[in-house]
């Protein structure tokens, strides 16, 4: 019995202490968010600074961020996995190797107009990038610069683009649109495993492309279109449909584009359903197309659930707080089960010896 009860301590001891470093660990693999900070990059005239409220950082000054051996050097490095508004600001020329790399939450990115030249992998993996606007002066981007932007879905590089690194769109799985408007070459990989890429507008004497440019997808330069035919206009039709069948708003049909010509339509907001595609956008395709938005209904939620959820998103937390309070249960819970266990072992061994008294007894 003496053996049986220890048993059943010892297992439920070793059970509170395998919950207490399961959540542990899940408190310590939780990252916090980085508070505000700022600095300066030395040697240069270039400043950054961090708002944690926003998840915002600021790059600011004149002249050239300069390029770094590894992403750690970045003076911004620890606040970068917080990042997901990212604005470099009018002065700066120049985005040095490994800037940005690595920032997998940034969204958004404002590009300066007196940005020239993005260097090595300085956007690489930034996998929460959506939409990129190059400026018109950029004359350079560097080798995989923006290589593993996976939700990356356009890009348009301007007139005065002279290089175009290897690898620079590399694993860009969601990229569908790109335009290039200069007679720049394009190298081995530079779109390699983009295998969502279903239009690319070029220039008219853009013809020097690697065999190899397209590397794992089936794109191949003879897809290519010339950009902006001024013969020829299109028409994008899009539609809207509701996957219940109810009626769905009218199309919108955007017609006398240009061939590369940039377009954006947002899709109408429609009361008990979210759409598929909340904003259309690319650049004008060689024929005319048809796009179609598809609204799905939005299940109900009871009143009280949403008051639940609203509380708890209303409710300062502490990055590690919900552990805690969950560690604290478990361990309560675990401790008042071994409460009553003991409590009913002594019980069984105070019968079973009053049972062999008796026995005794009688005897």
């Amino acid at each position: 019995m003496k053996k049986t009860r220890k048993f059943k301590i010892s297992a439920l001891i070793a059970l509170c202490l395998a919950a207490v470093l399961c959540l542990a660990s899940c408190g310590a693999n939780s990252t916090p968010k980085s508070p505000d900070a700022n600095g300066s990059v030395e040697g240069t005239n270039i400043k950054w600074e961090y708002t944690s409220s926003l998840s915002k950082l600021e790059i600011s000054g004149t002249g050239d961020i300069p390029s770094f051996a590894t992403a750690s050097e970045v003076p911004w490095a620890e606040v970068i996995p917080s990042v997901k508004n990212l604005e470099v600001e009018e002065g700066v020329v120049s985005i040095g190797d490994f800037s940005f790399y690595g920032a997998t939450a940034i969204e958004e990115v404002s590009l300066p107009e007196s940005l020239t030249t993005i260097g090595k992998l300085s956007f690489a993996h930034c996998g929460a990038l959506k939409s990129l606007e190059l400026p018109e002066a950029l004359t350079t981007v560097g080798k995989a610069a923006f290589e593993g932007c996976t939700h990356l879905e356009s890009v348009e590089l301007g007139a005065s683009l002279t290089s175009l690194g290897e690898r620079a769109f590399a694993f860009c799985a969601n990229l569908k649109s790109v335009t290039i408007l200069a007679p720049v070459e394009i190298k081995a990989e530079t779109f390699y495993n983009c295998r969502s890429i279903a239009s690319f507008i070029r220039h008219a004497e853009l013809s020097a492309v690697s065999d190899e440019a397209f590397k794992g997808t089936d794109f191949t330069y003879e897809k290519m279109h010339v950009a902006v035919d001024s013969e020829k206009t299109v028409t994008v039709t899009i539609k809207y449909v509701l996957s219940d069948g109810a009626e769905a708003p009218a199309p919108v049909v955007k017609s006398g584009l240009k061939v590369g010509e940039w377009y954006t339509q947002n899709s109408p907001e429609l009361e008990g359903y979210t759409a598929d595609i909340l904003t259309v956008n690319g650049n004008a395709p060689a024929e005319n197309t048809e796009i179609v938005v598809t609204y799905q209904k939005i299940e109900e939620e009871t009143e009280e659930a949403t008051e639940t959820v609203v509380d708890i998103l209303e409710e300062p937390q502490d990055p590690n707080y919900l552990s805690i309070v969950l560690m604290v249960v478990v361990i309560a819970g675990i401790g008042v089960g071994a409460y009553f266990l003991m409590k009913s072992d002594k019980r069984n061994a105070e019968k079973a010896k009053n049972q062999n008294k008796a026995k005794n007894a009688k005897k």
